[in-house]
């Protein structure tokens, strides 16, 4: 046989051979080769690797994917058009035309939050805070909502959603810090809101008896809201705006928007400065999705509440020791609000009448079970009732400074003429202080002594602290009425002055957009809310009582109590009336002949 002959018999066995050979070889390099093996890895390492790939998995936001076109709707408004016919034959007309394609990638909307109102009750011992939240006014233009929930839909490219999350509570105590709200369904300030919710009361005890507790909110969303802090994109989804409170042109031109917006960038500054900028940081960010961003409302009108206890007392005098004067002790009267045991209503009760005065020397406990007239029942009858408080009388000083009150009058300009300025005058007096300190918190606590406070009669001027009348006898008032008597601190805090054009007073005319609330001298705010400024247009002495101030809510407490009284003494005169009409004897007609 032929080399050729063989070569063609059994060449493929032989190539089959040498390949089967090779690969044999490479197997047994590769079992056999130590250079080709890993080196400084271990099981440890391995486990590692996989937790960080399973960790860095699960830690992705889950993908966020485009609500489908409804495309059935979409295909029987094109079938809706009416396409126009015509007697040439097609390629002799003119194409049809159904308007220029719609070449949007996105659209802006405005998203408006305003702030919720508030309203507070003491309950003795007890405060409630009823948030009621803004009701939705928007219906004019379907790119503009201030709905506790929106979504807006741009077809085929966007959706976007804007959602309130929850409230941001505070509150202070007197002229104290903000500080987070404290009760069982509020944690470190913040409320979460339930789908539907138009309000919310919510509950905390008192923290400082018988002083002024201020409350405001503000509230929180979400929203998929343009980034003002960065150049926009072209195909940019994310469009809403978000305004705090109403966004203030009415007729809007969103192309003109458009336009005035740009690439943010160099978008012009004063239309984009009526937006929030949102954040990614704060309350409630938990519970943001890609793309979204937080935003909050103004601050609510503050609103406040003089919070009371069951027992309220006053210094009444000086217990004096003429041998040992450091050993003076201190009247002090002490009321308790009494629960009337037989009435169906849980607060029903009244006021002791009268207080019971504790004569304590240094050293001694405030309070203690005392008889005292049965309050609900025969007043002949004694009932033993449980005065006892935790303040132990420490001192009684004498010679202490005590500012009665600030003065605010108009005094004429060096020049003359009608323009005046106006003057701050403040009136003091030494009085006595009684010392006491709470063993329970260590808190101490400075009691002047009643006095017969005067003021003079001067219809122009404004004084506080304030009080009706020109005599207000502490003593009596406590005795009248321990739950609205007042007295203030031995220092009340000065009225602030404030240049014009600057300060509160600017920032309400600005608000209002009122040209009388100006002025050219300087102008005073009182610590109770209060603004007094010469208007220089009239010049005339004006006096503002601003919405949720302590002034406020002095003056709303009593209208309603000279209201209930006036409605007291007309139901007592009507009673008298129909009385006399009772007992009246009756006229007898005289009989007929």
């Amino acid at each position: 046989m032929s080399a050729q002959d063989l070569l063609i018999a059994h060449g493929e066995k032989a190539l089959v051979l040498l390949v089967a050979a090779a690969c044999g070889y490479g197997l047994y390099g590769t079992f056999t080769n130590p250079a080709i093996r890993p080196t400084d890895i271990s099981m440890e390492k391995i486990n590692d690797m996989v937790g960080t790939v399973e960790r860095e998995r699960g830690s992705q936001p889950p993908p966020v994917l485009k609500a489908p076109s409804n495309y059935l709707d979409d295909m029987l408004a094109r079938w809706a058009v009416q396409l126009p016919s015509s007697k040439y034959y097609a390629s002799l007309s003119a194409a049809t035309d159904v308007g220029p394609p719609d070449i949007r990638s996105s659209q802006y909307y405005i998203y408006e939050i305003h702030p919720p109102k508030l309203a507070v009750i003491d309950n003795i011992g007890n405060l409630d805070l009823t948030i009621t939240l803004p009701a939705s006014q928007r219906t004019t233009d379907v790119r503009i909502s201030d709905a506790p929930s929106k979504t807006w839909s741009l077809e085929g490219r966007a959706d976007n959603k804007a959602q309130w999350l929850g409230l941001r509570i505070e509150f202070r105590v007197g002229a104290g810090m903000w500080q987070p709200f404290t009760g069982k369904e509020v944690k470190g300030g913040l409320l979460p809101l339930k789908e539907g919710a138009t309000s919310v009361t919510v509950n905390m005890p008192t923290v400082e008896p018988w002083q002024r507790h201020y409350f405001r909110a503000r509230l929180i969303a979400k929203a998929t809201g343009l980034p003002l802090d960065q150049m926009k994109s072209n195909d940019q989804q994310q469009t809403i705006l978000v305004s705090q409170g109403t966004y203030p042109n009415q007729d809007l031109d969103w192309a003109k928007l458009q336009h005035q917006i740009g690439d943010v960038v160099t978008g012009d500054k004063a239309v984009l400065g009526k937006f929030q900028s949102g954040s990614k940081e704060g309350a409630f960010v938990d519970q943001l999705k890609a793309g979204e961003l937080l935003y909050t409302s103004n601050d609510s009108v503050d609103v406040n509440v003089l919070a009371t206890d069951s027992i309220r007392f006053v210094f009444d005098k000086v217990n004096q020791d003429f041998q040992n004067p450091a050993n003076s002790g201190a009247t002090i009267l002490l009321s308790k609000y009494l629960r009337d045991p037989r009435a169906q209503e849980k607060n029903a009760g009244k006021w002791m009448d009268p207080p019971h005065a504790f004569k304590l020397a240094p050293g001694e406990g405030l309070g203690g079970d005392v008889d005292i007239q049965d309050q609900f029942g025969d007043k002949k009858l004694k009932v033993r009732e449980n005065l006892m408080t935790s303040y132990v009388l420490t001192e009684v000083k004498t010679g202490v400074k005590r500012v009665i009150y600030y003065e605010l009058y108009p005094q004429s300009r060096p020049m003359g003429g009608r323009s005046k300025d106006l003057k701050l005058n403040t009136k003091e007096i030494d009085t006595e202080v009684a010392i006491l300190t709470n063993t329970k918190t260590g808190k101490v606590l400075e009691l002047p002594r009643c006095e017969r406070l005067n003021k003079p009669n001067k219809p122009l001027s404004v004084f506080y602290p304030d009080f009706a009348g020109t005599l207000y006898n502490e003593t009596d008032e406590f005795k009248k009425n321990p739950a609205r008597f007042k007295q203030n601190d031995l220092q009340p805090k000065e009225p602030l002055a404030h240049e014009p054009g600057t300060g509160p007073l600017e920032d309400l005319r600005k608000r209002t957009n009122d040209p009388l609330k100006r002025t050219d001298t300087v102008y005073y705010e009182l610590p109770d809310g209060r603004l007094v400024y010469w208007e220089d247009v009239n010049n005339r002495m004006v006096v503002i009582v601003r919405e949720g101030s302590e002034a406020a809510a002095d003056k709303e407490a009593a209208d309603k109590e000279a209201a209930d009284k006036a409605a007291a003494e007309a139901a007592a005169k009507a009673a008298e009336e129909a009385k006399a009409a009772a007992d009246a004897p009756k006229e007898t007609k005289p009989a007929p002949k």
